[in-house]
């Protein structure tokens, strides 16, 4: 929260360094997202940029969402594979102990 409050306290546009203007449309402050929100970042910094500057880099980041989201759903899915082949293999581990420990018995019997 912090953060978010001395960065938008700023009475300059980060990206072009004009003054911001209330009244007028294209230089009025706005919030951007330094990480897109569907990419649901646990912290995120808001920057001070006026319309103009925000509309212009949304216009990039349409073109590139796409590609955005396959990495996401790549990394989402990556992780569903780690944490299944994490699940079976502590499995083998705890049934490949019990084999040693029921072989030790038979060997001490």
């Amino acid at each position: 929260m912090t953060v978010y409050y001395q960065l938008m306290k700023s009475k300059k546009c980060w990206r072009c360094g004009k003054a911001f203007i209330d009244n007028d449309k294209k230089l009025k402050k706005t919030a951007h997202h330094a990480i897109p929100q569907f990419l649901r970042a646990k912290k995120n910094i808001v920057i001070p940029i006026c319309l103009e500057c925000h509309e212009e880099i949304n216009r990039y980041f349409v073109k590139s969402i796409p590609q955005l989201k396959e990495v996401y759903n790549f990394m989402k899915h990556l992780k569903k594979f780690i944490d299944k082949y994490e699940t079976k293999l502590s499995k083998y581990q705890i049934k490949k102990i019990d084999d040693v420990n029921n072989l030790n018995t038979l060997e001490n019997e």
